[in-house]
């Protein structure tokens, strides 16, 4: 990492000051803390890259570390917010501290420790103030290569805007990537391609989620799994392009097949378009909590997941087999998943994918096995521990020497 750059003049922070003694459980004196930023505040019951930036909070706490919070938007949306500081950590970000925030990362970087920071377009904010952090680790996680994932929009648009796009991203993650002491994605085929771009870059695969074993049998519940779903926030294009060529082209051969069957379609910011798709048997319920979503998993009977583009570990994949569902996806929707192929179905054609769902939905032996082999593959590739023995090589001593709390609760309690 270049560092070229020193800051001299001490410089009082008041709001921010005052703003560390208000947050619970720590004192503002405590020394060697990591930082986390990101976009906004982690909204981890809403989309998937939320549910990663708080599953690694999650996991910096059980370590034993004292964690502060940086939202780029400067927003503090309730309750996630409460939530936050119900867990222990500084939540850092108001309006009144946009001004003042880099410098203050400055002016404390001999107590910084470490920065996990996420995604491109939240840690191009920040680089020039990297650069003047020499005492200071610099951790990018990246949730997926958003170049790849724009080119891949642009080969099924066509859109001049969209290759301009990409080439501006790519751009831009790679001036991320020689900045930064370690860079992170959640598949091996990301890590691959950032060594390919530049070999002397420090990359490792990263599981996007942390998860612990759920404890279900999906054949206990079989007889009241009835119906399809899909899980995504629609803010995110792929997935509004996902449900779309679904319904369009593979709905109609199965809702004929499958009387009675219903699809549910599960996910924030929905459009009016896929709003507008409703019927009696296209449920499109928008947001759920925590616990209905979960209530809902264990109803389906399938998952389907018919992404055309992306790029990188899709979330929502790992959440279904988490919930020991069977999966029925495209080939992309199973990228940086290793060894998925006995795991889940998978069929790019429509009708293919269609015939699939179909074959499928009556295989009572067939819907065990995927549900089962799901859960344990999950349980093998994205557990807290496995993600430790990874970051912590790129951790400074001092903030590596713990151990993981593994019994430690660290779900928030529910917000007054």
């Amino acid at each position: 990492m270049q560092l070229n750059v020193r800051y001299k003049k001490k410089v009082n922070f008041p709001r921010l000051t005052r703003l560390l003694q208000r947050s619970v459980g720590h004192s503002v004196k405590k020394k060697c803390f990591l930082v986390v930023i990101d976009k906004q505040v982690p909204t981890p019951d809403c989309d998937a890259g939320s549910r990663s930036t708080w599953h690694y909070i999650r996991l910096f706490l059980k370590m034993g570390m004292e964690v502060k919070f940086i939202a780029d938007d400067f927003l503090t949306p309730e309750p996630y917010t409460t939530q936050l500081r119900q867990l222990g950590v500084e939540v850092l970000s108001s309006v009144e501290n946009r001004a003042g925030i880099q410098r203050w990362l400055l002016e404390n970087q001999a107590d910084i420790r470490c920065i996990f920071t996420n995604r491109p377009h939240t840690t191009k904010h920040y680089l020039e103030t990297f650069r003047g952090m020499q005492q200071t680790k610099i951790l990018y996680h990246g949730h997926d290569l958003a170049f790849v994932r724009t080119q891949r929009k642009f080969v099924l648009s066509g859109d001049p805007a969209d290759a301009k796009s990409a080439a501006s991203v790519e751009k831009l993650e790679m001036k991320i990537w020689q900045q930064v002491d370690a860079v992170y994605y959640p598949s091996t085929a990301e890590t691959d391609l950032v060594l390919t771009r530049l070999p002397h870059v420090q990359a490792r695969t990263l599981p996007l989620f942390l998860l612990e074993s759920q404890g279900i049998c999906y054949k206990e519940n079989l007889v009241k799994r009835r119906d399809l779903i899909f899980v995504g926030a629609f803010g995110h294009q792929p997935n509004r392009d996902a449900v779309t060529w679904f319904l369009d082209h593979c709905w109609p051969v199965i809702e004929k097949a499958l009387p009675g069957v219903c699809f549910h379609i599960v996910g924030r910011d929905r459009t009016n378009e896929i709003q507008q798709r409703a019927s009696e048997r296209v449920i499109v319920t928008g947001w759920l909590s925590e616990d209905d979503l979960t209530a809902l998993y264990r109803r389906s009977r399938i998952a389907v997941v018919p992404l055309r583009y992306g790029a990188g570990v899709k979330g929502k994949v790992v959440e279904a087999m988490h919930h020991h569902l069977p999966v029925v996806m495209t080939t992309i929707s199973g990228e940086g998943l290793p060894n998925i192929a006995n795991t889940v179905l998978f069929a790019d054609d429509p009708n293919a994918f269609a015939q699939s769902v179909i074959d499928l939905y009556s295989d009572e032996t067939r819907l065990i096995q995927l549900g089962n082999a799901g859960g344990e593959y999950v349980a093998r590739n994205f557990s807290p521990e496995r993600a430790w023995n990874i970051i912590s090589t790129d951790m400074p001593q001092k903030l590596r020497a713990g151990k993981l709390w593994v019994g430690r609760d660290l779900n928030p309690q529910p917000t007054p």
